[in-house]
């Protein structure tokens, strides 16, 4: 019922937003544009596009849909275009930019793409409030603009004398700011639920939106397998053994 209750309202939330917008909807470029705009981060564009490749294939579907009203009646028809939009890009976001992790970090991903344990969530909450998302779905959820968190890690790094010189990964490089973040706060850092050798729990930086789990780039941990996500998922990384079980009876 919460689930329910959060999606009801997130695409209410969706529809409010269209409806407060102060230019037509029809001086929009495209669905991306639109999208960015709904989440207060017109800028970010470029960063949603990817994920409106398959919503693509139905604009025919919703061009057919809208030429069937009464050219002449103007209300009706914006309000319908409101309509559809709002289901559209509800479900692209809900459906494709939550589930794979890019531009918006939920918890458990922006755990991941900093090398965190899931048990550290409430420290990286606290560290990174300025870069919380509070918009649409975001009820109930701790959701996390990517950007925003690495323009927080260059500042706490300098902060920590800590240099991306010196790893081999983004993954290891933001575990080291976090550790030096949560030493000064009189805690250390916990492992997350990775056992391979050479990691035990202490790399990162990707998510596997199949097995929601922290994965790092390493070969035997993950594969990009780009075609099982979108190509503007770029905290996502599919896990080995979840890829390789699977990539046979799919074709791959």
């Amino acid at each position: 019922m919460a689930f329910i209750g959060r999606m009801y309202r997130g695409f209410r939330d969706m529809r409010d937003a269209i409806a407060r917008l102060d230019v037509p909807l029809g001086e929009m470029e495209n669905p991306s544009q639109l999208l960015a705009t709904l989440l207060g981060r017109r800028e970010m564009e470029a960063e949603l596009s990817p994920y409106m490749t398959r919503p693509g294939m139905f604009n025919a579907s919703l061009l057919d849909t809208l030429s069937e009203l009464d050219a002449g009646d103007m209300e009706r028809k914006a309000t319908k275009m409101a309509d559809l939009l709002t289901y559209v890009l509800g479900h692209v976001f809900a459906n494709a930019v939550l589930r794979y992790p890019g531009p918006l970090l939920p918890e458990g991903p922006c755990c991941a793409y900093l090398a965190m344990s899931e048990g550290d969530a409430d420290a990286v909450v606290e560290v990174f409030q300025d870069a919380r998302f509070n918009g649409p779905f975001a009820e109930g959820e701790k959701l996390f603009w990517r950007d925003k968190i690495d323009l927080a890690v260059e500042r706490l790094a300098m902060e920590n004398g800590v240099s991306d010189l010196e790893f081999d990964s983004s993954g290891d490089y933001h575990r080291a700011v976090m550790e030096s973040v949560l030493n000064r706060m009189g805690r250390g850092a916990k492992k997350h639920g990775c056992t391979r050798d050479g990691c035990a729990g202490s790399k990162g930086g990707f998510w596997c939106p199949f097995t929601k789990r922290a994965v790092c780039e390493r070969e035997d941990c993950s594969s990009t397998a780009s075609s099982w996500v979108p190509s503007g998922a770029y905290a996502c990384r599919v896990e080995k053994v979840y890829f390789d079980e699977r990539a046979p009876i799919l074709g791959f």
